[in-house]
């Protein structure tokens, strides 16, 4: 939805639009033209994309390479939440000449656990699980570390000259839009 609404807003703008779709690599992408249709375009191409498989966001966004020919605004939309990192990716876009936005997306449970006792909990982009007993020590420590995670990754964001965004999954998406993207000076 983020996806579409920023694409939206672009083409409203008479903007060019590049769109794609990252796992271990670049795996699609499109180049959306300027027609009064192309916002169904955009649609079209959010509605096949996969939901699961393994991540790789610096080897991913190196590959934007191969499409991001002229100076732009990249924005990333992900959790980030990657084995391998994303610095490097960034570095790469920024190289590219484009502008870097970061929109990290978490769901509620994600920001705010309310576990308590033993779980096997399933990575809903993959086949891993993890046990947890979840207490009020476990769920502290996590909390700490997903602070330390968005700090971190926010200054990777602005030592590229870019922004980085949190927003939780279930913000509706005007809200999104209006509220916090205008904080980032991505939308006016």
């Amino acid at each position: 939805s983020i996806a579409a609404a920023l694409a939206y807003i672009a083409l409203k703008c008479e903007d060019n639009v590049v769109i794609g779709a990252l796992t271990d690599r670049l795996v699609a992408y499109r180049k959306i033209g300027n027609s009064k249709n192309a916002i169904w375009t955009v649609g079209d191409f959010l509605h096949t994309l996969p939901t699961a498989g393994n991540t790789n966001l610096n080897r991913a966004l190196y590959d934007l390479g191969r499409i991001a020919m002229t100076p732009g605004l990249t924005i990333v939309i992900s959790d980030f939440m990657d084995t391998n990192g994303y610095e490097i990716g960034v570095r790469a876009v920024r190289q590219l000449r484009q502008e870097v936005a970061l929109l990290q997306i978490l769901s509620p449970d994600e920001l705010d656990p309310q576990l308590q006792g033993d779980w096997q909990l399933r990575d809903s982009e993959g086949s891993h699980t993890v046990e947890v007993s979840a207490g009020s020590h476990i769920l502290q420590a996590y909390r700490d570390r997903l602070a330390q995670f968005t700090e971190e990754l926010a200054a990777c964001a602005h030592r590229y000259a870019g922004s980085y965004t949190l927003i939780a999954s279930d913000t509706d998406i005007i809200d999104v839009v209006q509220r916090l993207l205008r904080q980032v000076e991505l939308v006016r």
